[in-house]
């Protein structure tokens, strides 16, 4: 039998709570001290004590619908191993792969699941999605084929694709070839076919889910040396098909940014090692920065791409490389100040408003890398410098506090849980490219960062006016809404944030049902017309 539990929040009091550690850091996990080992524990057993060691670019990761993290691969000497996080107990858990590095592959038969699977060490980026039924998907990265072994060091760009069921802790290679530096086969621009295959690719997490489940991604460092990619992609887990959907397929492409803030079929991003990435509120893509030429030239350009239209829309920032503008006032939105040019910066997030997050990475020809966060405002085309250019301070393990701040960093791990911000691992480049385990909370300052969502209403629905009831079985999966009035919008989120859900009221009771939803969290709001507005969280179990 499953149950449903909701939560009712007033909105006074959740930001009386949460407005005391707005802006603030947490360490939560992890060692202070950079290029530790870690500890593996008991496969499949969470402990306290369990920790992934430090690995430069913890390539792959995702956030399921339950809010644990994952993380796969990652670091210079390369790794093969699976982690899982759960916020709950603030514990890791090595779910799959071996605590050595440099491993090789078992690919199996393709399309087969088998407990003795196991993807090759990879890392240097690598491209990940998760699906509706929380099954984690993974690309390429730069690592060891099938005719490497755990012995033979040798690496190169991988375009094989595979997909891990949490249920039954098992790996699917899923499509693609299992050797390295693979030319791949573009087909016909637009136009799915089972011989299309995108070439060997690392070096960018550019990668996002649409709103019918597939998958997109962009561009890349591909086939070792060959040079950087514009090119853009979209699977179709039905299907098991690629499709060539736009840029170009040879390698350095300039591209054309036409005019700026104009959406146009001709434009297309520039070739480039692409790191930062989002999806907002409307179901449309965006990238910042990247690198070209092998590290020599980084960018500052933002670019939104719209999978209805198939289209690209440069959006902000300059068409030129190694933009370095000055800091501008903390706090202060802007149309005319963006950050620096970056690269290795896939730290980012979204927070409750739509508003998009970065933190740190690199920037080339300074040597003088910052740990600032920075607001990009969707709704206005404007850039907020948040915090950061000061020292780093760890603090207590699990304590908030002002002046904790991690260092620069550049190819952390990001993650999003309700509207806290996570980052994982990286490497700090204030101690001589060390690499960490961290693993850091962060809640966006909604008092810097303003905008209409951040703005409390003058006053709120009583709770009183809203009255929840929840049936046994065999009504199980379903809960009514009494008191509501015509016209009265109800929302339900899940815990990524994405709409599952919409009514609009047409009566004072109103029944949803969740009996086939998974189990996890999820999150309704109810607003009438005067934008007043109640939330809270279900519970499904």
């Amino acid at each position: 039998m499953r149950k449903i539990t909701l939560i009712a929040c007033l909105i006074f009091l959740f930001v009386s709570i949460t407005n005391a550690q707005q802006g603030w850091w947490t360490w939560m996990h992890g060692d202070a001290t950079p290029n530790s080992l870690g500890h593996f524990g008991a496969k499949g057993v969470s402990s306290p004590n369990n920790v992934p060691p430090d690995i430069f670019y913890p390539s792959a990761n995702w956030t399921d619908s339950k809010g644990n993290f994952w993380t796969f691969g990652g670091g210079n000497t390369i790794s093969n191993a699976l982690w899982k996080y759960e916020i709950i107990s603030n514990t890791w858990t090595w779910m799959h792969g071996d605590t050595t590095l440099n491993q090789g592959g078992v690919w199996g038969t393709k399309g087969v699941p088998s407990p003795n699977n196991k993807p090759s060490a990879r890392g240097f980026g690598i491209v990940s999605w998760v699906d509706a039924q929380d099954n984690l998907w993974m690309f390429g990265g730069f690592g060891k084929d099938i005719t490497n072994s755990s012995t033979i060091p040798y690496k190169g760009s991988l375009s094989d694709l595979w997909k891990y069921d949490p249920v039954t802790n098992m790996w699917t290679w899923v499509n693609g070839p299992n050797t390295y530096n693979a030319v791949g086969n573009y087909g016909v621009k637009g136009f799915a076919a089972v011989l299309n295959q995108p070439p060997g690719r690392s070096q960018t997490n550019a990668s996002w889910v649409d709103s019918t489940g597939n998958f997109w991604m962009f561009g890349g460092h591909s086939n070792s040396n060959l040079g950087e990619l514009n090119d853009l992609w979209k699977y179709e887990p039905i299907t098991n098909m690629w499709t060539w959907m736009k840029g170009a397929n040879t390698y350095g492409n300039i591209g054309n940014y036409g005019i700026k803030g104009v959406e146009a079929s001709t434009n297309e991003p520039s070739a480039r090692w692409v790191y930062a990435k989002w999806t907002d509120n409307a179901g449309k893509f965006w990238i910042f920065g990247g690198t070209h030429s092998s590290n020599t030239k980084s960018m500052n350009d933002l670019w939104r791409f719209d999978p209805v239209t198939n289209n690209w829309t440069w959006m902000s920032g300059a068409n030129s490389f190694d933009n370095l503008p000055a800091f501008p006032n903390s706090c202060v939105a802007s149309n005319s100040v963006y950050p620096q040019a970056r690269f290795r910066n896939p730290t980012t997030w979204k927070d409750k408003c739509g508003n998009l997050w970065m933190f740190s990475g690199i920037w080339t020809g300074t040597g003088n890398n910052k740990n600032d966060i920075w607001c990009y405002k969707v709704q206005t085309n404007e850039w907020v410098f948040a915090d950061g250019n000061r020292s780093k301070s760890y603090g207590t393990k699990g304590v908030a506090n002002a002046s904790n701040f991690p260092p620069p960093t550049q190819a952390g791990a990001a993650f999003q849980y309700n509207n806290e911000f996570w980052m994982f691992g990286g490497r700090d480049t204030t101690s001589g490219g060390n690499d960490l385990n961290t693993l850091w909370k962060y809640i966006p300052d909604s008092t810097c960062v303003q905008s209409f969502c951040n703005s409390l209403p003058t006053s709120i629905l009583s709770k009183n006016s809203i009255h929840l009831k929840i049936y046994p079985n065999p009504n199980n999966g379903y809960f009514i809404i009494e008191g509501l009035n015509n016209g009265m919008q109800i929302k339900i989120y899940d815990i990524l944030g994405r709409e599952i859900y919409i009514a609009v009221a047409s009566s004072k009771i109103l029944q949803i049902n969740l009996s086939e939803k998974k189990s996890g969290i999820y999150f309704y709001k109810i607003e009438n017309e005067n934008k007043q507005f109640s939330f809270g969280k279900i519970i499904i179990e």
